[in-house]
């Protein structure tokens, strides 16, 4: 907790908060609670990614890196998905799902790893490898964080907004659910 504590107050410093929710007008976030959030969720999920017949090595620094595969990255990813969705003011379920519209080679590569998700999960409960499901998730992450980062993928303010923030919630509820099956709470905010 006191690790994630203060990589939370040295993001907040350096301007990421502002950056990963993209509005000044939201409320603090709980430090604390965050940082408790982000221990848990970070040991928990270095535990199941790790293939459960090898041996590893306990490293919180390693649990801890917002860079990776690591519960961190993935609680970011979510965080800024959540981040779009508040800075577009939009209520995504009342989007016609018509209007997704995959154009982009980011938003092809996004939405072609979002529909492995079946097959993941079917492989995963067939041999019981949990760090599957893991892998998956850091897989759905970092497609996602390609998507937010190439230019030509912005979201809001674009004749795109209604299609990019259909794919956005679609990758949200995804990585939520991957969440709930790992036993790890996302947060809506860093």
């Amino acid at each position: 907790k006191e690790r994630a504590l203060v990589e939370i107050k040295k993001r907040k410093a350096e301007g990421a908060d502002k950056e990963e929710t993209g509005d000044d007008s939201e409320p603090a976030i709980d430090e604390e609670k965050a940082a408790e959030a982000i221990g848990y969720a970070a040991v928990r999920y270095f535990d199941l990614k790790q293939n459960r017949v090898g041996d590893y090595a306990f490293s919180f620094d390693r649990m801890l890196d917002n860079k990776g595969n690591t519960a961190v990255y993935m609680l970011y990813a979510y965080a800024r998905l959540c981040a779009i969705s508040r800075k577009a003011k939009v209520d995504v379920s009342k989007i016609d799902p018509a209007k997704l519209k995959i154009e982009q080679p980011a938003e092809r590569e996004l939405a072609l790893t979002l529909m492995r998700f079946p097959e993941v999960l079917e492989m995963m409960l067939s041999d019981l490898h949990i760090h599957r499901l893991a892998e998956y998730m850091y897989e759905v992450s970092g497609k996602f964080t390609d998507f937010y980062q190439n230019k030509a993928c912005r979201v809001v303010g674009t004749p795109e907004q209604d299609s990019r923030l259909l794919l956005c919630e679609i990758t949200r509820q995804m990585l939520a659910v991957c969440f709930q099956l790992l036993g790890i709470r996302p947060l809506n905010r860093i």
